[in-house]
């Protein structure tokens, strides 16, 4: 017996491009976190690999949870008319380790231009 395939949804592909959307920023936190964890520990010293250990987490946990949400809102549009998720504590999430991001490297750039 074969199955027929699930229609397409293609009403612009807004859900595939808000996922790929999500995969790069996590993928550029990764990398700004790797960055961090090579270079912030020279001038800021050690606690600043935590940081960075902080960024990949969250960026993993980033990368999953925008894949779990495209297959949500992919199942959603093609089976059902529900309400979608918003997912705002990913937004928050991500806002909040790039201003700690920020704020280390600032001070990285100030303890670089005003030795002690």
């Amino acid at each position: 017996m074969k199955i027929p395939p699930s229609p397409l949804f293609d009403d612009g592909l807004q859900v595939e491009r808000t996922e790929l959307a999500w995969r790069r920023t996590s993928l550029a936190l990764a990398v700004a976190s790797l960055g961090s964890i090579r270079v912030l520990p020279i001038v800021l010293g050690i606690w600043s690999i935590t940081i960075g250990v902080i960024g990949l987490v969250v960026a993993l946990a980033m990368a999953i949870n925008s894949h779990r949400r495209y297959l949500k809102q992919s199942v959603s549009l093609t089976k059902t008319r529900d309400r979608l998720s918003q997912g705002a504590i990913m937004h928050f999430t991500t806002a909040l380790l790039l201003a700690l991001l920020g704020i280390t490297g600032l001070l990285a750039v100030i303890a670089l231009r005003f030795p002690a």
